[in-house]
């Protein structure tokens, strides 16, 4: 069935996906969201117990020991799978967002993290804890969250398995664009090569589902790993371009350059709004703006550099 719905999106085209996506997301987080509220509402006289655990069982000498090797090995493995936080591929999805300024988009970027591994993570953790099966069962993983939901009752782990549904279509789907760009790019956006990967990961879908979740955990690290070293080495090699665009942004901000942008722009791009002729001619006149400008500024150089060499002649 996934491998049926994957194509019907996949083999939709690029709007499709973003479509489909940015409906999946919301109701995905919002439904989990919820779900743990209800748990933690329930619990709610063991909540300071869960924080005093946290801490005490972090900072421990057996958990400064243990939180070493488990960041190093466990923690990072999970982070990425988590956020992707530093793998490089939500730079592929952010970078089809509609905005001439690319370090507004890297902000609005960073609360992924925020959200995914610090929020989601922490409420998930919490109401393990204070369901009082930390450290009382042998589930771990899904397992012991969806006997976190069973605590509230017997049809509450159906939600759950809703948000774990969901989750994966939108991480097929995201995944599949992310390959789908990268070869793009290196075919030169060649619409058979397009085709054909379209098939082949509607192909993987089938695979993935047949082999054992210690297999698929096992190739998803080695391939996340494959993608964080060049990714990281890339980072390191931009970090000056990088701070010029944040510095850039920052001082267009103060000196009040950048204008508060309207619920109807926001809209643009998003479902079935698409941009109307006003915003197209404004969009337009901003491009001209800033061509001329740069022509200006190139203009303005060249003069100075002959005045130079006349000079020095």
């Amino acid at each position: 069935m996934f491998a049926a719905l994957t194509a019907l999106v996949i083999l939709g085209g690029i709007k499709k996906i973003g479509q489909w996506t940015s409906k999946l997301t919301p109701m995905m987080a919002i439904l989990y969201f919820l779900s743990v509220l209800v748990i933690l509402i329930m619990n709610a006289s063991e909540i300071p117990h869960a924080f005093v655990l946290m801490f005490t069982g972090a900072f421990s000498p057996d958990g400064v020991a243990g939180g070493i090797i488990g960041v190093a090995i466990v923690g990072i493995q999970r982070a990425l799978f988590s956020n992707a936080a530093g793998v490089g591929s939500a730079g592929m999805a952010h970078a089809a967002s509609k905005t001439t300024k690319p370090a507004t988009e890297g902000f609005v970027a960073m609360w992924e993290p925020l959200i995914d591994s610090v929020i989601i993570c922490t409420l998930t953790s919490l109401a393990i804890i204070t369901t009082g099966l930390y450290g009382s069962t042998s589930e771990d993983g899904i397992g012991l969250t969806s006997e976190a939901f069973a605590s509230v009752a017997g049809w509450f782990p159906f939600l759950l398995t809703i948000c774990v549904v969901l989750f994966a279509f939108s991480t097929i789907l995201a995944y599949g664009y992310y390959g789908q760009q990268a070869l793009g790019y290196l075919t030169g956006n060649s619409k058979k090569a397009d085709k054909a990967y379209q098939v082949f990961w509607i192909l993987a879908v089938i695979v993935g589902a047949s082999m054992s979740l210690e297999s698929v955990i096992a190739f998803s690290d080695a391939i996340f790993f494959l993608m964080a070293f060049p990714n990281l080495l890339g980072l390191y090699f931009l970090s000056r371009i990088l701070r010029l665009e944040i510095l850039r942004l920052r001082k267009r901000i103060d000196v009040g350059i950048m204008r508060e942008i309207t619920p109807a722009e926001l809209q643009v791009g998003m479902g079935d709004h698409e941009p109307t002729m006003e915003q197209i001619r404004a969009a337009e006149a901003g491009r001209r703006r800033k061509r001329d400008k740069l022509r200006e500024v190139r203009d303005s150089l060249k003069a100075k550099k002959l005045a130079r060499a006349q000079k020095d002649s």
